[in-house]
């Protein structure tokens, strides 16, 4: 069982109210022998008796409707059998998302990079309520992308939704170090990272030793998902010869890594 509002059960303090008024207005008084009651002393003893047993039972209901009182602010949700982006407690997000041109290639009817998108709206949508959201764009260079609010979830999607491959190269560092800095900005303790790329070698290879610290960082503080969008992989191409042609012909290379418009014809050759 987890809590939304954890703090209001400081509330529950106030479950010792009324067993502070109790001991405070309790009756005192100095015992006085008196003849005439020696005979009712019997009675009078068995009355007291039931007379505290009602007080003691009213005082503990007293104190339940205070403890109970605290524990529906603080909001209660079950969550034993919940995954991860599930959970009871709110998440902050944080999804790393490859732009790097390798995310335009197609896998079926859609690109790498819509898979990416698809992946992470469906996350967002499973987010418990009162997450919140913060997008990093991924190249050889990281941007944080926003949203202006991060608890404003509907501005993230619509963020996700609008972006746009680039020519730039894979280089994850720059990712994870700007969601490293995002955890600065979080504001809750269950905090996630998502990885949304086609997963290229070389993204985790050209630094990979402060990729790997930067990996470590984010497991110290929070949880990393590394989810791969595509499963083929990209075919380099190469230029090996050009063929001057007339200059009112224009001929275009489309290739999976690159696509080139240029006058001169294009003999390729794939690797």
């Amino acid at each position: 069982m987890g809590f939304l509002a954890p703090l209001m059960l400081i509330g529950a303090a106030a479950g010792s109210i009324p067993l502070i008024l109790h001991f405070f207005y309790r009756a005192r008084y100095k015992p006085v022998p008196w003849g005439a009651m020696k005979f009712l002393r019997l009675a009078v003893e068995q009355t007291s008796r039931r007379l505290r047993f009602q007080e003691i039972v009213l005082l503990l209901l007293r104190i339940l409707l205070m403890l109970l009182l605290a524990a529906a602010l603080a909001r209660p949700i079950m969550c034993s059998n919940v995954t991860a982006g599930k959970r009871g407690e709110a998440v902050d997000a944080i999804f790393v998302i490859d732009l790097s041109y390798s995310m335009n290639a197609k896998e079926g009817a859609k690109s790498r990079l819509d898979l990416a998108k698809d992946s992470a709206l469906k996350v967002i949508d499973d987010l418990p309520p009162n997450s919140t959201v913060q997008v990093i764009t991924c190249t050889d260079r990281a941007v944080a992308a926003g949203p202006k609010s991060p608890r404003n979830l509907d501005q993230a999607k619509l963020l996700i939704q609008n972006l746009q491959v680039t020519q730039q190269s894979t280089d994850f560092l720059g990712g994870l170090t700007e969601a490293v800095a995002a955890f600065s900005r979080a504001e809750g303790s269950a905090k996630e990272v998502y990885l949304f790329s086609d997963m290229q070698r070389g993204g985790w290879e050209r630094q990979s030793s402060a990729v790997r610290v930067k990996c470590e960082e984010i497991k110290a503080q929070g949880t990393l998902f590394l989810i791969r969008c595509g499963s083929q992989p990209v075919r380099n191409v190469a230029v090996v010869d050009l063929k001057p042609q007339p200059t009112s012909r224009i001929r275009v290379v489309e290739c999976r890594s690159r696509s080139l418009s240029r006058t001169p014809a294009l003999s390729r050759s794939r690797g």
